[in-house]
């Protein structure tokens, strides 16, 4: 049996946008329902009568619920649904949060470790996989010897053009140094393959350890190497304000 709701919490429930963000859609005269355009985000329509459409383009609600997960990915676990390599696979590390169509939000290589995001909500991916975002991640990274400052300069303003990919500048920071070591933190508004790894070997230093602390407004906190935690409903809105609105600019691929 079907249920009428006002429209703006069908769009959040449905995980299409947050509350406000559909209360903007509507009033911006970007939502339908039934082919009627909707302008108030209280107007209580019935989905099942009246399907509803955002620019054009028709919204439903998940099949069996939108899941979003938080890993801590170790060290040699590839971020993949399947590997043909036999290697092992973030999604051995699911357990019973497995969902139907549940992947990989971005990559993560295998070397490295932390933070990443799993989930069955294809929109929202793709909103923060997609370039134009520019959604901020950020990592520790341990790498052997001192950074000069002309390779901090370097790091931070120049571009690294290799095998015809541009790999653009990055924020670096010291955080502590060692006697033969020195720990980084790195933030990417871009995330292109090995980004880090090859604009530090650019410079002359090889990376021991990267681990990836946070993505936008989540952090990897004190979540325990191969561990899974489902994210809270205002995790997930504060991903998709990182996101930018529905069919505005959104996020890059990782690194």
């Amino acid at each position: 049996m079907s249920r009428a709701e006002p429209v703006e919490r069908i769009l959040s429930k449905w995980r299409v946008a947050s509350r406000t963000e559909a209360q903007r859609l509507v009033r911006a005269g970007r939502v339908t329902a039934g082919g009627v355009v909707v302008r108030d985000p209280r107007a209580v329509v019935d989905p099942a009568r009246q399907p509803l459409a955002v620019d054009g383009r028709r919204v439903e609600a998940p099949v069996g619920g939108t899941v979003w997960l938080a890993m801590n990915k170790p060290r040699g676990v590839v971020t993949t649904t399947h590997d043909p390599e036999g290697r092992p696979t973030v999604m051995g590390l699911v357990g019973a949060h497995a969902a139907p169509g549940l992947a990989p939000v971005g990559r993560l290589d295998q070397a490295s470790a932390g933070l990443i995001l799993l989930s069955n909500d294809a929109t929202l991916a793709d909103r923060l996989l997609d370039p134009r975002t520019h959604v901020r991640k950020r990592y520790r990274v341990k790498v052997k010897g001192h950074l000069a400052p002309a390779s901090l300069a370097r790091l931070r303003d120049d571009t690294l053009v290799e095998d015809g990919l541009a790999l653009g500048p990055m924020a670096v920071e010291v955080e502590s140094e060692g006697p033969k070591s020195c720990w980084l933190t790195i933030t990417l508004d871009e995330g292109k393959n090995r980004q880090i790894r090859r604009r530090l070997a650019d410079v002359g230093h090889a990376v021991e350890v990267l681990v990836r602390t946070a993505i936008g407004p989540l952090e990897l906190g004190d979540l325990a190497p191969g561990a899974v935690r489902p994210l809270t409903d205002a995790e997930v809105d504060a991903l998709r304000a990182a996101a930018g609105p529905r069919g505005g600019p959104r996020s890059p691929r990782d690194s």
